[in-house]
């Protein structure tokens, strides 16, 4: 089987301003245990979360004091993943939101940033077409060379049993920095290396993100809220 694994490359502008928090993001979803799936049935999935954010909003301040706390940081206004799938498909796996605010694990203060992860167990139910989640915000992204502004993080959560084990899906996953600069004006190309693995032995595939793309039977924007 060969699972397209998206992700984004953020290439930043170092003058970034005032309100342009958001800095990068990835979320994931993995079966809380390698039990066959059954079409109809409950299961618990982890979806898990990683976010840098401008250390100099308050909204996504982090200090010693806020780790040792569990403090959380993110976007005040817009603050969940929601389900973007047709009502009666998003009912019938049950799907409820999951906050975006995730507590503070690192922060950076020459580069002005904070960092955030969280695991959030759901109790969903398997149908056969899967459901489109998303985080949706249509600003805040600071400022780009190319693109910035509101960003769509999204993913599709399939839990029908797979054809070769009759196990629950899990999506690709990568380690690359939720941050990653590259030179204005340099001479050639910059190469990104970027780690990646998917616990079910699947093949990834690379790509950009799409302003239209069909995800689980629907037309998202992946660029931009």
């Amino acid at each position: 089987m060969t699972v397209q694994f998206l992700f984004l490359i953020f290439s930043i502008h170092i003058n970034s301003i005032h309100c342009a928090h958001f800095r990068g993001g990835a979320i994931t979803w993995r079966p809380e245990s390698n039990q066959n799936s059954v079409l109809n049935t409950d299961r618990n999935i982890i979806i898990e979360q990683r976010y840098a954010w401008s250390k100099s909003t308050a909204a996504s301040a982090c200090t010693t004091a806020t780790i040792l706390s569990f403090g959380t940081i993110g976007e005040n206004v817009v603050s969940i993943i929601q389900c973007y799938s047709p009502a009666v498909k998003c009912t019938s796996a049950m799907y409820t939101t999951v906050s975006t605010l995730v507590p503070c694990t690192d922060y950076n203060i020459v580069l002005g940033t904070s960092y955030g992860y969280s695991s959030t167990t759901r109790n969903l139910t398997a149908i056969s077409s899967g459901i489109v989640v998303g985080y949706v915000v249509s600003g805040a992204w600071l400022t780009l060379q190319l693109g910035g502004g509101g960003w769509d993080l999204m993913m599709y959560i399939n839990m029908r049993p797979r054809s070769d084990n009759q196990l629950i899906n899990s999506s690709p996953v990568s380690d690359i920095s939720l941050v990653t600069y590259v030179p204005v004006g340099g001479i050639g190309p910059t190469s990104i290396d970027i780690p990646m693995s998917d616990a079910d032995g699947d093949n990834i595939e690379c790509r950009f993100s799409l302003a239209s793309n069909t995800l689980g039977g629907i037309v998202v924007d992946e660029c931009g809220g």
